[in-house]
């Protein structure tokens, strides 16, 4: 799909859960939106539905964000260069899209949005800029050129938030740990004590 926002095209895949032809028709389902799905969506999907056979998980629709080529460049150019436009395509174009093509969960939409590197940097962006628009956030090992870019976003936020109704979830491998910023930015986010705010760190 092209995006009026970013002027980029995108390639957006999506796996159905098992049930889903079969489903009720009223059966809608919470939806997790993987970034970097040309490196990472066969991984998720095949990790959630083996998980599905060994217990008991709820039954998700899985949409990766990818490129139909170059994608390291689309990624540093949404991420990094221009993460304002590229969370407006998330945002404004495709939710909206995913909820008029799928049986989604609209009236108290669940969402969860998952990312890796660059793409945990983005996660953080999204939570500290448009809050409302997810459930869940996953940032795996956040790193990139542009920590000095989300310190500031957070404090400001804390200047005019005291609640965030999210669940956030941070990871950091063990030579990542070396360096401070993934664990600064765990324990300042912890530290405010936001209302509502479920809040997990997996070294």
């Amino acid at each position: 799909i092209s995006s009026t926002h970013t002027g980029g095209e995108y390639q957006i895949m999506v796996a159905l859960p098992e049930d889903y032809t079969n489903a009720d028709p009223e059966t809608r389902y919470s939806v997790v939106y993987l970034l970097d799905a040309n490196y990472f969506f066969g991984t998720i999907t095949e990790f959630i539905r083996v998980e599905n056979l060994v217990q008991e998980i709820p039954h998700i629709i899985i949409v990766g964000i990818g490129y139909p080529e170059k994608p390291l460049e689309g990624r540093v150019s949404d991420m990094l260069q221009n993460p304002d436009r590229f969370l407006e395509f998330v945002g404004d174009e495709l939710i909206p899209l995913i909820d008029k093509t799928y049986k989604t969960e609209t009236r108290s939409p669940d969402r969860t949005i998952m990312g890796h590197s660059l793409g945990g940097q983005f996660v953080l962006y999204t939570l500290f800029n448009r809050p409302e628009l997810f459930n869940r956030y996953v940032a795996a090992s956040p790193s990139s050129p542009t920590w000095e870019d989300i310190i500031p976003l957070e404090a400001n936020f804390a200047q005019e938030n005291s609640a965030l109704l999210v669940s956030l979830f941070m990871s950091a491998g063990e030579d990542e740990l070396a360096l401070p910023q993934i664990q600064d930015m765990f324990t300042t986010i912890q530290d405010r004590n936001y209302d509502g705010l479920e809040i997990t760190f997996v070294p």
